[in-house]
């Protein structure tokens, strides 16, 4: 939630898959802004491109990874972390990215995150993604 109490919440979506496709997962991640007293006036828009879910390493299911996250950055922005497929399959399938979006109306209609740097937000999935080694 912003300083105005704009209230922030990303999801990915398929809406991008058609009955005639049987091969990919197309999907994107989204950002739904509600503002405070105006929900009926909320703002969706795209900040992925558009990856193939189907690319993301197998661990019981096609997996993304647990590197995800929404947090305020100013007053009047937030700053998602999500995950999507890449074409550097089986090595190196997943990337992460971040981006400053405003909560305003004040953007155009799709603005992309960039990868997250410093370190390099990529990820590379065991075979147990959950497990760790010391």
């Amino acid at each position: 939630m912003d300083a105005r109490g704009t209230v922030a919440i990303t999801y990915y979506d398929l809406r991008y898959l058609t009955a005639q496709n049987t091969t990919t997962l197309p999907t994107a991640a989204w950002l739904l802004t509600l503002p405070r007293g105006a929900e009926k006036h909320a703002t969706e828009r795209r900040i992925s491109r558009i990856f193939d879910w189907l690319q993301a390493p197998y661990a019981r299911g096609h997996f993304l990874g647990d590197y995800e996250g929404l947090a305020t950055d100013g007053p009047f922005a937030v700053r998602p972390l999500f995950v999507e497929t890449n074409d550097n399959a089986p090595q190196n399938s997943n990337d992460a990215y971040s981006g400053l979006f405003p909560t305003g109306k004040d953007y155009g209609p799709y603005v992309a995150a960039t990868t997250a740097a410093t370190p390099r937000a990529t990820t590379r999935q065991a075979a147990h993604p959950h497990r760790t080694t010391r």
